[in-house]
């Protein structure tokens, strides 16, 4: 989108906006939010700086594609940037899936060596595994959530939505599975390899003041209140 915004000064001011929305299927079924609703965030966004600025028109709108393929996971590869909102372990085997939503789960009891599989071992046996294999295909990531609800809750994580997001190499995401849950456990897949993200909003690079994420759009709001309306829950 380019929109134009008018400023205090009464001067018009064209600015560029840029959002992934709604996921669709290879049937043309859609998931996800709206158009409208992505871009009446972002004008809200703009409009509620303090700069005065008040939303006129839209004067460009483009569309573009990308096909999602049935990833699965695998061995360690190492990412093309440095992040510090990454915890990348060092797996031999194929369940960095496994091992990424373990670092979620139990970091606050693992402080030291977080990227590496040992620090996660004597936590395996709380997982319920039943019906999954390994490589883990995205989609049979909600039998994972489902077989291990009860492990979340007592972790203090209930109704927790794993979700999972493609990493360029320029640092930008592509949504893949996401919803915008009670609680959010975010993971990035590069290379066929699982790695948890720590810190969405720290990655993506909002302002410090829009610490909370729309997970289909990838939109900063300064509050839940802010995301929940957006969303059409509240």
């Amino acid at each position: 989108f380019k929109l134009i915004f008018l400023t205090r000064e009464e001067i018009e001011e064209e600015i560029p906006i840029t959002f992934q929305s709604s996921q669709v299927n290879t049937k043309g079924d859609r998931s996800g939010n709206s158009f409208q609703s992505q871009l009446e965030a972002k004008i809200s966004e703009y409009e509620g700086r303090g700069s005065g600025m008040v939303f006129q028109r839209v004067t460009q709108f483009t569309i573009g594609f990308y096909r999602i393929r049935d990833m699965r996971a695998g061995t360690w590869v190492e990412l093309p940037f440095k992040n510090k909102s990454i915890v990348n372990i060092k797996n031999e085997d194929q369940r960095c899936f496994v091992w990424s939503v373990l670092a979620f789960l139990f970091k606050d009891k693992v402080k030291n060596h977080t990227n590496l599989v040992s620090s996660y071992k004597q936590y395996t046996q709380f997982l319920n595994l039943n019906e999954i294999e390994f490589p883990l295909k995205i989609k049979h990531i909600k039998i994972f959530e489902k077989n291990n609800q009860e492990l979340f809750a007592k972790c203090g994580y209930p109704n927790l939505k794993i979700n999972v997001f493609e990493i360029n190499d320029n640092e930008t995401l592509n949504p893949i599975k996401t919803e915008n849950g009670e609680n959010n456990c975010d993971l990035g897949i590069y290379g066929n390899h699982y790695v948890l993200i720590t810190k969405l909003h720290t990655f993506i690079k909002t302002s410090k003041n829009n610490i909370h994420i729309c997970r289909r759009c990838l939109t900063g709001f300064s509050s839940e209140e802010a995301l929940h309306k957006t969303q059409g829950i509240m």
